[in-house]
């Protein structure tokens, strides 16, 4: 036959396989019998023979084409670091694709592949097996693919900054390449594990001298880092030092001491009771007069957030002479007035500080308050008396109070007790100070003109001052019962009960009480480093030994200065000291005695001791110091008294 037939294939299903078989060697048999005409079987006509060589041709063809194509994997088989998504294909246009994942031979009753399939989790095996199916075609062969997931390692956290030594807090981030990992770490340089603080954002590393050895790890799906590691150690820079200007020593006018550091921002602390400073110690925030802080060494830190605490500077100790006693005048033993050159009295030798007041100032907001600053001492004074207003103080009623601790004293009357200063003005305090309060006994004192009295005050700094006592806040050491008062009428000091009715005179700013620093220079002389004054260790007639051994001998006050500038010791020249001079000697805080006994060893307390400064009151008597209670008085100059003799400074 030379015509070329084109015969419709047939795919058979799994049923007709035995039938297409047996056809199939029939058809064979009648169609070499038809194509060589042997005579073998009966002759048929054309269209007969065509029909059924038709018939053949189809058969044959299904028998050439009859599997459907195998299906293939991509990705193809094999073993992987990642997770995994395969799909299954065939070439056969419209074959339906079965699989299983479990290794089983697959059938059309297994799972139809509908899209890719996913292999995931590290460690993991599995064997996909795939057949094709079309219908009137053979089944394909199975394709078969096994996949291994391994993810290998998780990559090393890394540590960003990293470590190593740094002068400011540092914020450190972790972070791996491995995305999807989680990191856990530790801070105390103990192994982390999955059980470990979860890494969640940037781990803070602050304050100065810490160090902090970071470990991490990172997972992902069971699978672990290397453990990465870095040790930070923060440590500051440091402020820089404070510096003292002027610089500690003896000064004989007034001065006003700054604390700075070069460290722009810096907050200074001080101390002047020679502990170490802190945060908790004083701000230091004005300049400190020097009055109150003689005999004293400041000590210093500055700091800064985020910087280290400077070294603690000390300033070494400032020294600051007593003021003047206010008496210029010179005086017999009659109480005459005399000419002063060369008498070696008070008036004459004018030794100390010279008082230095400002004129009573109104408030420039709170126009009704007024106040008095002394310049030689630094602090600031209400002008008035309680109860008294006015640039002159001639409103209102001098008001009386008792010193006894209760809601009603000098301290804490709501109307006339120095705290109820702090509340004046809606709280902004009297003259915009809120630091008002009852003075020290040192502070008091400080008022007292020696040459004056009705009153011994500068009555142009205090108008209205009364003629009667003030009171101080240091109680009587010998009966806490009574407290000390300043009587500005004759300028005596005194202890009275803390029941009585006295004045109130306020004042602002730290209180300055005793504070002794005595230097013994083992030449028979002794130091007071808060005053400048080199005094005679012992006493007129005693032997200037380390116990001041021998018997005292007593002179009049004229005999006593004249002893004194006399006195050969240590290469100084020597005088009889002043009232305020020597005062300074006594601690009132204690009795019998207030001088120091270790400094000053066998001194009488029981007998007076002479001072070159006259009374106004009664310019016959001269003012001297007793040791058993420490309070100035007053007696007669004829009379014979104890001496020690001071100089300098």
């Amino acid at each position: 036959m030379n015509s070329i037939i084109k015969m419709d294939k047939v795919k058979p299903q799994r049923s007709q396989r035995k039938e297409v078989r047996a056809n199939l060697i029939l058809a064979f048999i009648l169609l070499i019998g038809i194509l060589f005409g042997n005579g073998c079987f009966q002759k048929v006509d054309n269209a007969a023979n065509l029909g059924f060589a038709s018939y053949v041709l189809r058969i044959l063809g299904a028998s050439k084409n009859q599997n459907v194509e195998t299906p293939t994997f991509t990705p193809p088989a094999g073993n992987y670091t990642t997770d995994q998504t395969i799909a299954i294909s065939t070439a056969t246009v419209g074959a339906t694709i079965y699989y299983t994942l479990d290794g089983s031979m697959p059938t059309a009753s297994s799972t139809v592949y509908t899209g890719v399939i996913p292999v995931a989790g590290n460690g993991i095996t599995k064997m996909i097996k795939a057949i094709a199916i079309k219908s009137g075609m053979l089944e394909s062969a199975i394709g078969t693919a096994s996949y291994t997931i391994n993810y290998g390692q998780v990559a090393i956290p890394t540590f960003t900054p990293p470590a190593g030594n740094y002068t400011t807090d540092q914020s450190v981030t972790l972070s791996t390449t491995t995305t999807g990992a989680t990191i856990y770490y530790t801070l105390d340089g103990t192994k982390p594990t999955a059980s470990s603080t979860l890494y969640t954002g940037a781990i803070p590393l602050t304050g100065n001298g810490i160090s902090k050895a970071i470990k991490a790890i990172a997972f992902k799906d069971g699978a672990s880092s290397p453990i990465g590691s870095g040790l930070y150690r923060i440590n500051y820079i440091a402020v820089d030092t404070p510096t003292f200007s002027p610089v500690a020593a003896l000064y004989l006018s007034q001065q006003n001491i700054s604390i700075s550091t070069t460290t722009v921002g810096a907050n200074i602390y001080y101390t002047t009771d020679g502990t170490t400073p802190t945060t908790g110690s004083i701000l230091y925030s004005s300049p400190i007069h020097i009055w109150g802080i003689a005999g004293r060494t400041i000590k210093a830190i500055a700091t800064k957030t985020g910087f280290a605490d400077s070294a603690v500077a000390t300033s070494g100790i400032y020294s600051y002479p007593p003021l003047k006693s206010g008496q210029t005048g010179c005086f017999n033993i009659g109480g005459s007035g005399i000419g002063c050159p060369g008498t070696g009295q008070d008036g004459d030798t004018q030794t100390g500080i010279a008082r230095n007041y400002s004129t009573p100032a109104a408030h420039a907001t709170y126009t009704s308050d007024y106040t008095t600053k002394d310049n030689s001492t630094g602090l600031v004074w209400k002008t008035c008396s309680q109860g008294l207003s006015g640039a002159t103080c001639a409103t209102g009623t001098a008001a009386t109070l008792p010193n006894d601790g209760t809601a009603s004293d000098a301290t804490n009357d709501a109307t006339n007790g120095c705290k109820a200063l702090n509340s004046a003005n809606a709280g902004n305090g009297y003259a915009g100070i809120k630091t008002w309060r009852l003075p020290t006994l040192l502070e008091l004192q400080t008022l007292v003109n020696y040459g004056t009295n009705s009153p011994a005050i500068d009555t142009t700094a205090f108008p209205a001052t009364a003629l009667s006592n003030y009171w101080s806040s240091n109680i009587w050491a010998a009966n806490i019962t009574s407290s000390w008062t300043n009587d500005f009428n004759l300028g005596q000091l005194l202890y009275n009960p803390n029941t009585s009715l006295y004045n109130v005179r306020c004042v602002s700013g730290p209180p300055k009480n005793y504070s002794f620093n005595f230097t013994d220079n083992s030449d028979g002389t002794i130091k007071d480093n808060a005053t400048g004054l080199i005094w005679q260790k012992c006493g007129q007639g005693q032997n200037n030994d380390a116990s001041c051994s021998g018997a005292l001998t007593t002179s009049t006050f004229a005999n006593a200065i004249s002893y004194c500038n006399g006195l050969s010791l240590a290469g100084r020249v020597w005088r009889l000291p002043n009232v305020r001079e020597l005062w300074t000697l006594s601690d009132l805080t204690k009795s019998f005695p207030t001088i120091d006994s270790t400094a000053f060893p066998a001194t009488d307390t029981g007998g007076l001791y002479v001072t070159s400064t006259s009374s106004a009151v009664n310019p016959a008597q001269m003012f001297g110091v007793f040791f058993n209670y420490g309070n100035p008085t007053t007696n007669l100059k004829t009379f014979n008294y104890n001496v020690r003799c001071v100089s300098g400074p």
